[in-house]
C-alpha cells in the first residue's frame, strides 16, 4: 500500500441471502466466538421442534443441547421476534428424553450425518478418545441439560439492533441455565475473496456504555460503601441479611488491596466493586442472583474462572446467574481468588476487557422488589 494513501475502514460487503451465513456457521461452527469455546458438533439443520423449526441443532462434547437461529438484519425477525424463536426451541426441548431427541427428533437428521448417535457425534467433534466412561458421562450430562432446561441458544446476525442486545442482557441475568449468545457475522470482500469476521456481543458491556453520562461520569454515585449500607434497610426484610453478607465481603477484598468500592443511587442502589483497572467480574441485582462475566474471568482470573465454573456447575458466560441460595461460602472464596488473581496483574487485560472497564462488579437491589 503506498504510504502517502490514508487509511480508511473496509465497507462490509453483507449477505445477499441468509442462506450463504447458513451455509458458512453449518459448515465451520468453530468460527463462532461462543461463550466457554465450546467444540460444536452440528446434528442437524432445519430440525422441527413443536410448530417451528430451529435452524441448526448442535450438542456440545459435555453433552448440552444447543440451539441455533440465523438472521439477516434486514429480516423483521431479527430483533424481538428471534428470540421467542429460541425460546420456543428452548421449551419444546424441555424433558424431552434422550432416546426422543435422537430418535423422534433427530433420526433422520443423524442419519444423514453419518452419526448413529448423538455421543458420535459430540466424539467426532471434540476429537477425544472414545471410552465407555466417557459415554456415560455425556449421556447424563445430555440427559440433565434435557430435564433441566439447560440449554445453550445461539442467535446469529451480520448486525444486532441495540433493542435485541439489551434484551438478551435482560435474559441472562433473569435466567439460570440458559446461556444465550449474541453473535454478529460481517462479510468483506479482500482482493476477490469473502473474508468473514465474527464477533460475540456482550450485554454487559454494552450495558455499560449506555449507561454513562457524555463526560463518562456515572450519576449519583458516591465512594465507599456507606449508602449501600444505608439503602440495606430499604431492601426486602428476606434480603438484608444477604446483602449485608456480600456488603462485608466487599469490603474484606477493599480491606485487603484488592478492589476499591463506590455506590451509585438511581432506580437500583449498586456496589461496585472495583478490580485493578476497573474491570467486571461479577454483578448482584435482586432478586439477589450473582452475574458472572466471563469475558473478565478469562482475561484476568482464569486460573480462579475453572474453580467457579466447577463450583457453580456451568462455563461462565456474559452474565452467567448464580441464585443467592446458590452462593456458597467456598464460592465466595473462589470469588476472592479471582480478585486475588486479578490484583498480582500476571495477565495484562486484552483490548475486549479493556472494553468493559466501566462495567465494574456490581451488588445491586432495588426497595421496589420483593422477595421470591
Amino acid at each position: 500500500m503506498d504510504s502517502a494513501e490514508p487509511w480508511r475502514l473496509l465497507p462490509t460487503s453483507g449477505w445477499l441471502i441468509e442462506q450463504d451465513l447458513h451455509d458458512v456457521v453449518e459448515d465451520a461452527p468453530q468460527l463462532l466466538p461462543l461463550s466457554g469455546s465450546p467444540k460444536l458438533a452440528i446434528v442437524g439443520r432445519e430440525v422441527t421442534l413443536g410448530s417451528g423449526s430451529a435452524d441448526l441443532l448442535a450438542v456440545e462434547p459435555s453433552g448440552r443441547v444447543v440451539a441455533i437461529e440465523i438472521k439477516l438484519a434486514k429480516s423483521h425477525e431479527a430483533r424481538r421476534a428471534v428470540v421467542a424463536q429460541v425460546l420456543a426451541y428452548a421449551a419444546y426441548l424441555h424433558r424431552l428424553t434422550r432416546e426422543q431427541l435422537e430418535g423422534y427428533v433427530l433420526r433422520e437428521h443423524l442419519t444423514k450425518r453419518g452419526y448413529e448417535t448423538l455421543w458420535k457425534a459430540a466424539l467426532n467433534a471434540s476429537q477425544e478418545p472414545d471410552s465407555e466412561a466417557a459415554r456415560q458421562s455425556f449421556e447424563e450430562q445430555l440427559e440433565k441439560s434435557l430435564a433441566e432446561g439447560m440449554f445453550r441458544l445461539v442467535i446469529v446476525l451480520d448486525d444486532a439492533p441495540d433493542d435485541l442486545v439489551r434484551l438478551v442482557g435482560y435474559l441472562e441475568q433473569v435466567t439460570d441455565g440458559l446461556v444465550i449468545d449474541l453473535v454478529t457475522v460481517a462479510s468483506y470482500e479482500v482482493g476477490g475473496q469473502q473474508l468473514v469476521v465474527p464477533t460475540r456481543l456482550e450485554p454487559e458491556r454494552f450495558e455499560a456504555e449506555r449507561s454513562l453520562g457524555p463526560t463518562g461520569a456515572r450519576a449519583d454515585e458516591f465512594s465507599g460503601i456507606e449508602e449501600f449500607d444505608k439503602a440495606i434497610a430499604t431492601a426486602p426484610t428476606g434480603q438484608q441479611e444477604f446483602l449485608h453478607r456480600v456488603g462485608n465481603w466487599a469490603s474484606q477484598l477493599q480491606n485487603a488491596g484488592l478492589a476499591q468500592l463506590s455506590t451509585s443511587k438511581g432506580a437500583y442502589t449498586t456496589l461496585r466493586v472495583r478490580l485493578p483497572g476497573d474491570s467486571c467480574l461479577a454483578v448482584v441485582t435482586v432478586p439477589s442472583s450473582v452475574q458472572l462475566f466471563g469475558s473478565v474471568f478469562a482475561t484476568r482470573a482464569p486460573v480462579a474462572k475453572a474453580r467457579v465454573e466447577t463450583l457453580i456447575g456451568k462455563s461462565i458466560a456474559g452474565g452467567t446467574a448464580v441464585h443467592k441460595h446458590e452462593l456458597s461460602d467456598e464460592l465466595l472464596e473462589a470469588l476472592t481468588a479471582a480478585y486475588e488473581e486479578a490484583a498480582k496483574g500476571t495477565l495484562s487485560p486484552s483490548p475486549e476487557a479493556a472494553i468493559t472497564a466501566d462495567a465494574a462488579p456490581d451488588w445491586s437491589f432495588s426497595s421496589g422488589e420483593t422477595d421470591p
